[in-house]
């Protein structure tokens, strides 16, 4: 096991050492300067009350911006802990298979996403280790039973968390949910409240930042003024379709896992003999997500007077509305067009890829959903499945869905990569393990 975290650590920090800050207009250089004239605090105020609440983030991403091997160390040791957390949270930290399941399952995410959330200085404080700290916090909440340690190291992790949006909704979700379940088992301890309190409090001091209000109003009225044309409806459907499309839509990166997960799903039910009908559902995600390209490798499109025709529109239509590429190339395919809004092909891509989420539902219920410790792992596991969709559905909210491109589906893909972690874990458990498998 140690051999492997030192592999693991090592081949990073070799991928790192061509990682630094960026130069010219990029957030690098202006975190790099934010000392020059202002102190940290003056700094800090002044940011809070013009562009952003992200106060903890943001100082510590000016007090590490210059120390570039400092970032590269620590980058490296949060990128560890945040596959060590995904498998604690499945109860196999010392599981070789798993851990080598995680960094291949890491490797198969989208590479722009991982680029812009991971390898990039700004965007790692700002998305990598909120993710990381997030999942280490609700631990507690998930195995109560962990040493005292980790019930004080979760406060803070949870503190600097919370002061990432994506990442504060689905923590303070998953301490009701995990919560509840612990008062239901008579676990619930101190500890957990204090965690839930300094979460709140964070949030508070985010959520009221005169600076996020004001970048709100600076975002739609100079870079994407026909945000404010839609209606809070559209704007929810136009995340959708970036969630919706990211994970099932034609040419995305992380179809591969995704692909994986349905597959293992599949083979847990032939295993345990179960009906036809949910094998069938299992299989749609399947050709859900290999129909496109292979009919758009069959039927290719051809240049007909310096224009591409298709010749079959429905496969152009899936590729299109599916919001695959997303981020800037949302005049393609966003429902704020006219001519998108009123053809049925939008609403036609976007349901079906919503019936192969409910399909992918109800194939983690089955896996998990029928374990002799009860429904609680097929309720987590399903609850874990749409907040992974949610994580990027509440990005339509902002108008920023689609400048902020690539990363907004960092929480998306990391909590795919657990569960198709979880799955992996369910198959190779050992027949004595305890009863609810590995969500519990």
């Amino acid at each position: 096991m140690r051999l492997f975290w030192l592999a693991f650590v090592g081949l990073a920090w070799l991928v790192l050492q061509s990682h630094g800050p960026l130069g010219e207009r990029n957030d690098d250089v202006y975190y790099a300067q934010a000392l020059l004239k202002q102190s940290l605090w003056e700094w800090g105020a002044e940011r809070y009350a013009t562009w952003s609440g992200r106060v903890v983030i943001d100082a510590l991403t000016v007090l590490l911006i210059r120390h570039v091997w400092l970032w590269r160390l620590l980058n490296v040791a949060m990128l560890a802990l945040l596959l060590w957390v995904i498998a604690a949270h499945l109860r196999r930290e010392r599981d070789l298979r798993l851990l080598l399941g995680l960094v291949l399952g890491f490797l198969l995410l989208d590479r722009v996403m991982v680029a812009e959330s991971v390898w990039w200085m700004t965007g790692s404080f700002n998305y990598l280790w909120p993710a990381a700290l997030g999942g280490f916090a609700l631990l507690p909440f998930a195995r109560p039973e962990l040493p005292a340690r980790v019930f004080w190291l979760s406060v803070p992790a949870a503190v600097y968390a919370s002061f990432q949006e994506q990442t504060l909704a689905l923590l303070l979700a998953f301490q009701c949910i995990l919560g509840w379940r612990l008062v239901q088992q008579r676990l619930l301890r101190p500890w957990h409240g204090l965690q839930f309190a300094a979460t709140l409090v964070c949030a508070a001091v985010l959520l009221r930042s005169p600076g996020a209000v004001r970048r709100y109003n600076a975002i739609m009225e100079l870079w994407f003024p026909e945000y404010g044309l839609l209606n809070p409806a559209e704007r929810l459907f136009s995340g959708l379709q970036l969630g919706l499309g990211h994970g099932l839509g034609g040419g995305a990166g992380w179809l591969v896992v995704l692909l994986l997960a349905s597959l293992l799903c599949w083979s847990v039910w032939r295993r345990a003999g179960v009906s036809l009908f949910l094998r069938a559902v299992a299989v749609l995600p399947v050709l859900v997500l290999l129909g496109p390209p292979v009919f758009q490798f069959l039927y290719p499109s051809v240049i007909v007077a310096n224009t591409h025709v298709d010749p079959m529109p429905s496969i152009a239509a899936w590729t299109r509305y599916s919001a695959a590429t997303g981020g800037l190339d949302f005049p393609n395919f966003w429902i704020g067009n006219p001519v998108h809004r009123a053809t049925p092909w939008l609403y036609a891509v976007v349901g079906s890829m919503l019936l192969t989420a409910l399909a992918l539902a109800c194939a983690l219920w089955s896996v998990f959903g029928g374990q002799r410790g009860g429904r609680w792992p097929g309720v987590l596991a399903v609850l874990v499945w749409f907040a992974a969709l949610a994580s990027t559905v509440v990005v339509g909210l902002t108008p920023s869905l689609y400048m902020s491109t690539q990363r907004i589906y960092y929480l998306q893909d990391l909590l795919t990569l657990g569960l198709a972690a979880a799955v992996f874990a369910q198959l190779t458990r050992a027949p004595a393990a305890s009863a609810g498998g590995a969500l519990r």
